[in-house]
């Protein structure tokens, strides 16, 4: 993970984070509110010799000193689970499309304690609990009814946030339970000026999704474009901007 990549992850959770108990329509923060930038350079190197990374996409810090890493070169298991009290690794779910399995952990995050993974191919979340032994195992898997969906977040334990695919090209979102049923759709996307003939089902709206844990916004950040929008679980479309970002 490189230097670039590990400043665009902060600045995308001090977003999030700021948005969290906001009035509708309020953003009161600008690029000028951050004035400091974490390096990692500036960190400490971790060691540990029981584990074997081949591909490792996304890291997630568990409250209880935890890492959670998800390692796309599944050589074993997809989920590395990293104690960082006792140095242990536990490695979870293997490849397969059968019961605690997947094609491709695409994707993972924390909601009260418990870990939550999804498959971007089988539309599947995992939500993994951890025991009075410090071990992690599956309780429950489903599958989303949101068929389209190429990436989530878990708003909190009973919301999923659904960022719809190519083939969606009305709703920018679908909100799920956790047995997968389609709650409701809401949002729009966003319109170019410089290009009104294009269609919404275009490579280009593609975005990272994120979300505070437990609260009621969801952001989206457009990987090509720049634009960030931030939606109300309940009342839709917060707030749509561009940042212009700085390419080093």
């Amino acid at each position: 993970m490189n230097i670039k990549a590990i400043q665009l992850f902060w600045f995308f959770s001090i977003i999030v984070s700021a948005c969290n108990e906001k009035p509708i329509h309020k953003v009161d923060f600008s690029l000028d509110s951050f004035t400091r930038t974490d390096s990692i350079l500036n960190g400490e190197v971790y060691k540990n010799e029981k584990l074997f990374l081949g591909n490792p996409r996304w890291l997630k810090f568990h409250p209880d000193s935890f890492l959670i890493v998800s390692d796309l070169n599944n050589t074993s298991r997809f989920i590395k689970i990293i104690d960082l009290k006792t140095n242990e690794v536990q490695e979870m779910i293997p490849s397969g499309k059968g019961p605690g399995e997947m094609i491709t952990a695409w994707g993972i995050g924390i909601i009260n304690m418990k870990i939550w993974v999804f498959d971007g191919q089988l539309r599947k979340i995992c939500i993994l609990k951890m025991n009075e032994s410090r071990k992690f195992s599956i309780e429950s898997e489903f599958s989303l009814k949101e068929k389209t969906t190429m990436g989530i977040s878990v708003v909190n334990d009973s919301l999923i946030a659904c960022l719809s695919g190519l083939e969606d090209k009305v709703n920018r979102l679908a909100f799920c339970d956790f047995k997968g049923n389609i709650i409701r759709k809401t949002g729009t996307f966003p319109k170019l000026n410089s290009a009104s003939e294009l269609e919404s089902d275009n490579n280009i709206f593609q975005s990272a999704i994120s979300s505070f844990p437990n609260s009621s916004k969801v952001v989206l950040a457009c990987n090509a474009i720049d634009i960030f929008e931030i939606y109300d679980t309940h009342t839709g479309i917060v707030s749509r901007f561009h940042v212009r970002c700085i390419k080093n």
